[in-house]
């Protein structure tokens, strides 16, 4: 019995989507609102960037993480199939 280990990206996809939402959520009016005297200059590139940042790093974080617990999980079934013990 053999069971294929590997990374789930759907859930790191929707784990980076809504890391990418929270980021918005706090950059967006801090960053991305610029007071010029009683003037407000809307600089959403700059919220974007950092939106995007996070959503890659999360993703990477997220497959990297995935990655070490499905290496972690194959291993530890690999050796109770055939038997050894600790």
């Amino acid at each position: 019995m053999s069971q294929a280990v590997g990374i789930n990206f759907k859930k790191s996809s929707i784990d980076a989507l809504i890391a990418g939402f929270m980021a918005l959520v706090l950059f967006g009016p801090i960053v991305g609102v610029v007071l010029d005297g009683y003037n407000f200059n809307a600089e959403f590139g700059k919220v974007a960037w950092m939106v995007a940042i996070v959503a890659a790093g999360r993703f990477v974080m997220s497959c990297f993480f995935r990655l070490k617990k499905a290496w972690r999980w194959h291993f530890v079934t690999r050796i109770t199939m055939k038997g050894w013990r600790y």
